[in-house]
């Protein structure tokens, strides 16, 4: 690995500040989310936090969603059914 790629996958105070300003944007955009019970509010943050390490949604994502938040797949689905209704 050279010093370059390094400096690029360290997360970065600018990363953190994304990911914030992404869960402030989510809670704007679907104000529904700001119904929801607590613990998917808290799916969505610590979804949007593992943002920080992984910017997409790949293999090393979710093992990191799912070593911080084992049952992220069961809240997923029941934050997306309370939000159709």
């Amino acid at each position: 690995m050279s010093l370059t790629e390094r400096e690029t996958s360290v997360p970065s105070y600018a990363d953190a500040t994304y990911v914030l300003r992404d869960i402030a944007f989510d809670a704007l955009r679907n104000r529904e989310l700001i119904k929801a019970a607590t613990r998917h509010i808290d799916y969505v943050i610590i979804h949007e936090l593992c943002h920080i390490t992984h910017r997409k949604h790949s293999r090393p994502f979710y093992e990191l969603l799912a070593s911080k938040l084992p049952q992220w797949q069961r809240l997923k689905a029941e934050l997306e059914l309370s939000l159709l209704g």
